[in-house]
Protein backbone atom coordinates (compact mmCIF):
# COMPACT_ATOMS: atom_id res chain seq x y z
CA UNK A 1 0.00 0.00 0.00
CA UNK A 2 1.22 3.43 -0.96
CA UNK A 3 0.66 6.59 1.04
CA UNK A 4 0.31 10.24 0.14
CA UNK A 5 4.05 10.75 -0.39
CA UNK A 6 3.53 13.69 1.97
CA UNK A 7 1.13 15.56 -0.36
CA UNK A 8 -1.47 17.72 1.36
CA UNK A 9 -3.37 18.43 -1.87
CA UNK A 10 -4.18 16.38 -4.94
CA UNK A 11 -1.48 16.83 -7.61
CA UNK A 12 -1.59 16.47 -11.39
CA UNK A 13 0.30 13.78 -13.25
CA UNK A 14 0.56 10.03 -13.26
CA UNK A 15 0.00 8.25 -9.97
CA UNK A 16 3.10 6.10 -10.53
CA UNK A 17 5.13 9.25 -11.07
CA UNK A 18 3.89 11.16 -8.03
CA UNK A 19 3.57 8.51 -5.32
CA UNK A 20 6.72 6.63 -4.44
CA UNK A 21 6.41 5.98 -0.71
CA UNK A 22 4.78 2.80 0.53
CA UNK A 23 4.32 0.69 3.62
CA UNK A 24 6.71 -2.04 4.73
CA UNK A 25 6.01 -5.40 3.07
CA UNK A 26 4.71 -6.84 6.35
CA UNK A 27 2.20 -3.99 6.94
CA UNK A 28 -1.13 -5.47 8.12
CA UNK A 29 -3.24 -4.06 5.29
CA UNK A 30 -0.84 -5.55 2.72
CA UNK A 31 -2.27 -8.90 3.78
CA UNK A 32 -5.63 -7.84 2.33
CA UNK A 33 -5.61 -9.66 -1.00
CA UNK A 34 -6.08 -7.93 -4.33
CA UNK A 35 -7.93 -10.31 -6.61
CA UNK A 36 -7.05 -11.00 -10.21
CA UNK A 37 -9.76 -13.39 -11.33
CA UNK A 38 -11.12 -15.14 -14.36
CA UNK A 39 -14.69 -13.82 -14.71
CA UNK A 40 -15.76 -17.09 -16.38
CA UNK A 41 -15.25 -18.97 -13.10
CA UNK A 42 -16.36 -16.19 -10.74
CA UNK A 43 -19.88 -16.30 -9.31
CA UNK A 44 -19.81 -13.09 -7.26
CA UNK A 45 -17.76 -11.12 -4.77
CA UNK A 46 -18.08 -11.30 -1.02
CA UNK A 47 -19.32 -8.26 0.91
CA UNK A 48 -16.16 -6.36 0.02
CA UNK A 49 -14.44 -6.35 -3.39
CA UNK A 50 -11.27 -8.20 -2.40
CA UNK A 51 -12.33 -11.83 -2.45
CA UNK A 52 -14.36 -13.55 -5.11
CA UNK A 53 -16.67 -16.54 -4.81
CA UNK A 54 -15.70 -19.11 -7.43
CA UNK A 55 -17.56 -21.85 -9.22
CA UNK A 56 -16.43 -25.34 -8.13
CA UNK A 57 -13.70 -26.62 -8.47
CA UNK A 58 -12.00 -23.18 -8.72
CA UNK A 59 -10.60 -21.17 -5.82
CA UNK A 60 -8.29 -18.28 -4.96
CA UNK A 61 -4.54 -18.94 -4.84
CA UNK A 62 -1.47 -16.97 -3.82
CA UNK A 63 1.44 -16.24 -6.14
CA UNK A 64 2.93 -19.50 -4.81
CA UNK A 65 -0.15 -21.61 -5.60
CA UNK A 66 -1.40 -21.85 -1.99
CA UNK A 67 -5.14 -21.73 -1.49
CA UNK A 68 -6.48 -18.53 0.11
CA UNK A 69 -9.70 -18.95 2.06
CA UNK A 70 -10.59 -15.33 2.89
CA UNK A 71 -9.84 -11.74 1.90
CA UNK A 72 -6.72 -11.78 4.10
CA UNK A 73 -3.62 -13.88 3.49
CA UNK A 74 -1.28 -13.99 6.48
CA UNK A 75 1.74 -15.43 4.65
CA UNK A 76 1.53 -13.08 1.70
CA UNK A 77 4.52 -12.23 -0.48
CA UNK A 78 4.96 -10.15 -3.62
CA UNK A 79 8.01 -11.72 -5.20
CA UNK A 80 6.36 -12.98 -8.41
CA UNK A 81 3.42 -10.64 -8.79
CA UNK A 82 2.64 -7.33 -7.17
CA UNK A 83 -0.31 -4.96 -7.35
CA UNK A 84 0.48 -1.48 -6.13
CA UNK A 85 -2.42 -0.03 -4.13
CA UNK A 86 -2.36 3.77 -4.08
CA UNK A 87 -4.69 4.11 -1.14
CA UNK A 88 -4.48 7.74 -0.02
CA UNK A 89 -3.02 10.29 -2.42
CA UNK A 90 -3.26 13.36 -0.15
CA UNK A 91 -5.06 14.68 2.92
CA UNK A 92 -7.51 16.33 0.48
CA UNK A 93 -8.09 12.98 -1.29
CA UNK A 94 -8.70 11.24 2.04
CA UNK A 95 -11.34 13.79 3.05
CA UNK A 96 -13.11 13.41 -0.31
CA UNK A 97 -13.11 9.58 0.00
CA UNK A 98 -14.44 9.65 3.56
CA UNK A 99 -17.23 12.06 2.58
CA UNK A 100 -18.22 9.95 -0.44
CA UNK A 101 -18.33 6.85 1.69
CA UNK A 102 -20.01 8.31 4.78
CA UNK A 103 -21.90 11.34 3.53
CA UNK A 104 -21.27 15.00 4.24
CA UNK A 105 -21.95 14.61 7.97
CA UNK A 106 -18.61 12.83 8.60
CA UNK A 107 -16.71 13.89 11.69
CA UNK A 108 -13.69 15.99 10.60
CA UNK A 109 -11.73 14.84 13.65
CA UNK A 110 -12.25 11.22 12.60
CA UNK A 111 -10.97 11.98 9.08
CA UNK A 112 -7.82 13.64 10.42
CA UNK A 113 -7.13 10.71 12.78
CA UNK A 114 -7.81 8.16 10.02
CA UNK A 115 -5.53 9.93 7.53
CA UNK A 116 -2.70 10.34 10.05
CA UNK A 117 -2.87 6.71 11.20
CA UNK A 118 -2.94 5.15 7.73
CA UNK A 119 -0.65 7.63 6.00
CA UNK A 120 2.18 7.42 8.54
CA UNK A 121 2.41 3.65 7.95
CA UNK A 122 2.11 3.94 4.16
CA UNK A 123 5.03 6.39 3.73
CA UNK A 124 7.81 4.30 5.32
CA UNK A 125 9.70 3.01 2.25
CA UNK A 126 10.88 4.98 -0.77
CA UNK A 127 10.08 2.74 -3.73
CA UNK A 128 10.97 3.93 -7.25
CA UNK A 129 9.92 0.58 -8.84
CA UNK A 130 7.62 2.25 -11.40
CA UNK A 131 10.07 4.96 -12.58
CA UNK A 132 11.32 2.90 -15.51
CA UNK A 133 7.77 2.82 -16.97
CA UNK A 134 6.89 6.52 -16.69
CA UNK A 135 8.22 7.77 -20.05
CA UNK A 136 6.56 4.92 -21.94
CA UNK A 137 3.27 5.42 -20.07
CA UNK A 138 3.31 9.11 -20.92
CA UNK A 139 3.92 8.32 -24.59
CA UNK A 140 1.07 5.81 -24.67
CA UNK A 141 -1.23 8.25 -22.91
CA UNK A 142 -0.18 11.10 -25.23
CA UNK A 143 1.17 13.09 -22.29
CA UNK A 144 4.58 13.88 -23.80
Amino acid sequence: MYGSSYNEKKIDGLVVENYKYRAYDNYDLNKHIKTICNPRVTIAFNIEPHSAIYREPFYCVSENGKRIESCFFKNSTCNKIRINHYYIKSREDCIEKCRRKNGKQINEEYIQEFFTRIDKDCNKVYDPIMEKYIDELKKRCDLI
